[in-house]
């Protein structure tokens, strides 16, 4: 269920950008990469961090910016579609976690096309999401790294040669420890990715592979993959962001420097920074599969794949979960745990109405 953009290139249909988060670790790459290209930035958003947003507003001349403490993301995009038409705007949603999933809603009843780096929208909003996409005919671009490595390869190859769609995980912050060395870890340390500069939010989610769980329920629903073609491999350099393994034993690797700008850059069909290759120095490249024991979340999220209600407590009770060891009210090993305590009670929850996901997102939180 993932659609790809018009035929001509992406420049020459949309002019004008609105970012969702703006002011967020990935809302920050999308405006460095933006600095000074064709596109306009006419709309942004950010949350609790004003006087960045003021400053990003006047940095890039911006005509609409928003707060979404102060106004609705319900009222924000229908500001933006009073004045601008679906034609010539196109939306990137970089909020964080599930919020990201009732901006998305709003910007596809809208019409307007999403470049999407919030994996919430496709996890929690399942099926259910993807046929309103459809039904609406707008499009759907992922830019989370590997979903965007997964989705350059898909176009490359007859999906009837594909075995396995391979997404790479760095393994996070604590790759190197034990299950038993776990209990006594910091926040602070956990947020420390060892490769990738990434918002603390998921570099969290990273340390313990809850984002990992997340990306295989997103790619199994982004490309419509049979569960038991996805495969996770550990590859801690993070130069792979994503391979397909071919039936006739091939292998077809997406490969670059660990930062999502190349995704974001290469989704906006902009130049390159620079020139340089990073070919032109000595390059190693380590694969491992992941112990299913040492980071428990992989099984849940292959498990979360048989229901959208699973997939939702997962991440929705994920969420309360790094809330509560951020907060210093569970252990770093106590997170998968928690997780679990109610995984199964809410997993035969009948979702049919976004206001369903809502009210599972609610109950998933509850302590």
């Amino acid at each position: 269920m993932f659609n790809s953009m018009e035929s001509r290139p992406l420049t020459d249909v949309k002019k004008h950008v609105v970012i969702l988060g703006a002011t967020g670790n990935i809302g920050g790459m999308c405006l460095d990469v933006l600095k000074g290209s064709c596109y306009q930035i006419v709309g942004i958003t950010g949350y609790s961090q004003k006087d960045k947003l003021n400053s990003i507003k006047d940095e890039f001349s911006v005509q609409f910016a928003s707060s979404l403490m102060d106004e609705s993301v319900t009222d924000f995009v229908e500001t933006i579609a009073d004045n601008y038409s679906p034609n010539d705007t196109i939306f990137i949603n970089a909020i964080d976690g599930f919020d990201g999933l009732k901006a998305s809603i709003e910007v596809i009843h809208h019409g307007f096309d999403i470049i999407l780096a919030n994996k919430e929208t496709i996890v929690a909003g399942g099926r259910l999401f993807l046929d309103d996409v459809k039904s609406r005919g707008v499009n759907i671009i992922p830019i989370d790294s590997e979903m965007y490595a997964l989705s350059s390869l898909i176009k490359m190859v007859d999906s009837s040669s594909v075995d396995k769609y391979i997404i790479t995980a760095s393994g996070g912050a604590f790759l190197s420890l034990k299950r038993d060395e776990l209990h006594g870890v910091t926040y602070s340390d956990a947020i420390k990715h060892p490769v990738w500069r990434m918002g603390n939010h998921i570099s969290l989610n990273s340390a313990t592979l809850l984002n990992k769980a997340l990306e295989i329920i997103e790619a199994r629903n982004l490309f419509n993959l049979d569960n038991d073609k996805i495969e996770v491999v550990i590859h801690k350099e993070g130069f792979v962001h994503g391979a397909l393994l071919l039936k006739n034993g091939t292998l077809i690797p997406q490969v670059y420097p660990p930062s999502q700008k190349v995704a974001i850059r290469n989704t906006l069909e902009l130049e390159r920074e620079t020139s340089q290759s990073f070919l032109d120095r000595p390059l190693t490249l380590n694969f491992e599969k992941p112990d299913f024991e040492r980071f428990p979340f992989l099984t849940l999220g292959f498990d979360a794949l048989s229901s959208d209600s699973k997939a939702v407590v997962l991440l929705s009770r994920g969420e309360a979960a790094s809330e509560m060891f951020r907060n210093g009210k569970i252990a770093f090993d106590e997170i998968e745990g928690f997780v679990k305590s109610k995984y199964d009670a809410l997993s035969t929850f009948t979702i049919k109405s976004y206001d369903d996901i809502f009210e599972l997102d609610r109950l998933s939180r509850i302590v």
